[in-house]
């Protein structure tokens, strides 16, 4: 029985060919996030022209820490259809304390209601953004708070591990505990 030796050359043209490889799925990634952003760019422009009273889209999206026994995956949260100007908005939540006209289009107390139009116009951007998680994940992050308004997008990191309790003596905020 003969015996076969790896060769360091051979070990050599594997990490070669291996660093090649990861070199070109980089690039393609690349490719894909550019093209993702200009799909959702295009859409939402004309989004914004077809409804100029929604001034911003809004949404968190998260891979959980948590997940009750279920595998934690990376998800959308809720999004919003804000009259507000992105730089009004600090949190996603904003909306939920402000007067009922100026509330995002799609919670709960708006008054008045969106228009039948924009309403389903609202449904397809957000089946849209559902069916398109992983390149929305590749194009903001994972982790994020996002806000797409007319003139670009903006993103800032969003800590899903505090929660709020309120009670007769106030409000307090605190890490979430997993354990």
């Amino acid at each position: 029985m003969t015996e076969t030796v790896f060769s360091s050359e051979a070990l050599e043209r594997f990490t070669n060919r291996h660093a090649a490889i990861m070199a070109e799925m980089e690039e393609a990634k690349a490719k894909m996030r550019e093209a993702a952003k200009a799909a959702i760019n295009e859409v939402v422009a004309n989004f914004f022209n077809a409804f100029p009273e929604v001034r911003t889209i809004h949404w968190t999206q998260y891979t959980p820490h948590f997940n009750d026994g279920e595998p934690c995956v990376f998800g959308l949260n809720e999004i919003y259809f804000s009259p507000r100007e992105h730089d009004a908005l600090s949190s996603p939540y904003d909306g939920e304390d402000a007067e009922p006209h100026e509330r995002d289009f799609n919670a709960w107390g708006r008054k008045p209601k969106p228009s039948p139009t924009l309403k389903k116009a609202m449904d397809q951007v957000m089946c849209m953004f559902g069916d398109m998680e992983e390149f929305l994940q590749e194009a903001y992050g994972d982790g994020y708070y996002v806000q797409i308004h007319r003139n670009g997008v903006e993103t800032s990191e969003y800590d899903h591990d505090y929660y709020v309790q309120i009670h007769r003596n106030g409000v307090e905020t605190s890490e979430y505990d997993h354990d």
